[in-house]
């Protein structure tokens, strides 16, 4: 039944791509720094250290709501964040 799926070669990223996604990173890099210091610590820590909600509230010695509530704050300001960015550039290709 899977005989029909092509074998995928593992490929190198091309150089556009490597650009593109440093690019993108050095953006969220810049976009981190609008956030305070404690979401920017939540953040870095759930999705750079991987660590659980409970770990970042023992860690930040934070109620384990109070790090919920900075995460989904943190990440709505992010996203806004993309979007204005993405429709600024989509208007400037419009144009």
């Amino acid at each position: 039944m899977l005989d029909f799926i092509p074998d995928q070669a593992d490929r190198e990223p091309s150089v556009v791509e490597l650009f593109e996604r440093q690019e993108s990173r050095v953006e969220f890099l810049k976009q981190l720094d609008t956030l305070s210091e404690t979401q920017r610590e939540i953040v870095y820590l759930r999705f750079y250290q991987e660590l659980k909600y409970q770990e970042i509230a023992e860690a930040l010695e934070l109620p384990l709501g109070t790090v919920k509530s900075n995460l989904f704050h943190a990440l709505k300001k992010l996203k806004a964040s993309i979007e204005r960015k993405e429709e600024v550039s989509h208007a400037r290709h419009r144009s």
